[in-house]
C-alpha cells in the first residue's frame, strides 16, 4: 500500500494458482506442473490514501481473482 500510494503508480493485481505445488515451502528446485495466471485491471490509489486501506483493497482484488480462477 505504501509504495502504491507514495509513488502514484498503478498496481496490477495478479493471482497464481498452482505455484505452491511446483515450488513448495523449503524446496529449492521447482517441479513441473500447471500454473494458472489471472491478471486483474491496474489499480490506482489517490495521494494521501491510508496505506493500510490501499493494501486491503489490493488484497480484496487478489482474492476476487482467486475466485475467478480454478482448475
Amino acid at each position: 500500500g505504501l509504495l502504491a500510494v507514495e509513488l502514484g503508480v498503478p498496481v496490477v493485481p495478479i493471482h497464481l494458482r498452482g505455484a505452491y505445488a511446483i515450488l513448495p515451502k523449503g524446496s529449492r528446485v521447482p517441479r513441473p506442473g500447471p500454473v494458472e495466471v489471472t491478471i486483474g485491471a491496474p489499480l490506482r490509489f489517490p495521494p494521501g490514501m491510508d496505506y493500510v486501506q490501499a493494501a486491503q483493497q489490493l488484497e480484496r482484488e487478489i482474492r476476487r481473482l482467486s475466485a475467478l480462477s480454478g482448475y
